[in-house]
């Protein structure tokens, strides 16, 4: 699998998007976690589009771009493609991964309807963490509940379920403080 997807990285690089589309759709139809679904979906996807969002999703997913470049790249290309939810989604993960959740929920929320219902699922599974990390118990709790009706695998919806009686818990502590 991870030489399918090396091969299907240097196509794109080298320009030959058919043969980059066949290593990926060969690695998505493997068996792999969700994080790597979600990541071929994205290549998939960005093969699919013109060739400047292409080349910059490329360069976006190889981590040739800054992240402060690639935030201001992103936001500009939102405006550009305003029916598309893929890249909020993308936006959203990397104020996420900066703490700044309140921009980060705001990004999410379209990706909530998304096509790849692993993406749909792992947008609802940032918002509940980043209502966690906001201190808003309700909201974490309501997405994470949420999320555990959509995880990909059992596994993640034991995670969220672990989550949610963790916020159940905490909540009840802080009550009688």
């Amino acid at each position: 699998v991870r030489l399918l997807e090396a091969r299907g990285k240097e196509f794109w690089k080298q320009g030959d998007k058919q043969e980059a589309i066949k290593a990926f759709e060969k690695v998505l139809d493997s068996k792999i976690n969700p994080n790597s679904k979600r990541l071929q979906w994205v290549r998939l996807w960005a093969l699919k589009q013109t060739p400047e969002l292409s080349d910059f999703i490329r360069n976006f997913l190889e981590r040739t771009i800054p992240i402060p470049a690639a935030v201001i790249q992103l936001n500009s290309l939102i405006g550009k493609f305003p029916e598309e939810v893929t890249l909020p989604y993308l936006l959203a993960r990397q104020l996420h991964n900066s703490k700044a959740y309140d921009e980060a929920i705001e990004f999410l929320a379209p990706s909530l309807n998304h096509p790849n219902p692993e993406i749909a699922a792992e947008s609802l599974r940032l918002i509940a963490e980043a209502y966690w990390n906001k201190n808003d118990p309700e909201n974490a709790r309501a997405f994470y509940e949420r999320y555990k009706r959509q995880a990909p695998t059992t596994g993640e919806a034991a995670r969220a379920q672990m989550w949610i009686e963790r916020i159940r818990w905490k909540f009840r502590t802080n009550k009688r403080d």
